[in-house]
């Protein structure tokens, strides 16, 4: 992919660690990052926050910063539902039981009021509420426990 290139690693657990890297990077001439990795629930969720600071650090360093934009796509989990993915929309409510219904804009999973996750890895919910007309939401988060047996 990039014949002749040096490659530096790093391993980050913070976002001071992270910037640690982007100075040491920065001392061996290193122009591009490339991390695949993901800040859960950093900042308030308008591109601003911690892990926001130090790419722009990066940058400032003169630094290209390349971050992908997830790891977890849709997929289906054991039980049959779709877990995963991103999704964002407008409030829809078809059957008028006042339930969001979340729809996947790539159609692999149906509309849904229920969101099935696979609890290996941190989940989250937020939502783009800035504006002046605030909107007040409640969350459920519903548990389906599932076991399977085994006799001798």
């Amino acid at each position: 992919m990039a014949p002749g290139a040096d490659l530096y690693l790093a391993t980050a657990n913070t976002t001071a660690d992270t910037k640690a890297a982007v100075d040491y990077f920065r001392g061996k001439g290193v122009k591009i990052i490339s991390r695949s990795l993901a800040a859960a629930m950093d900042g308030p969720g308008n591109g601003t926050g911690p892990a926001d600071d130090v790419l722009n650090y990066a940058v400032s360093k003169g630094i290209t910063w390349f971050n992908s934009a997830g790891n977890h796509g849709v997929k289906r989990l054991n039980s049959g539902d779709y877990a995963g993915g991103y999704w964002r929309g407008k409030w829809q409510d078809t059957d008028a039981d006042g339930w969001l219904e979340f729809t996947d804009p790539r159609g692999i999973a149906p509309s849904a009021e229920l969101v099935p996750v696979d609890c290996t890895y941190f989940q989250g919910l937020r939502w783009n509420d800035w504006g002046a007309n605030r909107t007040d939401y409640d969350l459920y988060v519903l548990l389906r426990l599932g076991y399977h047996a085994h006799r001798e």
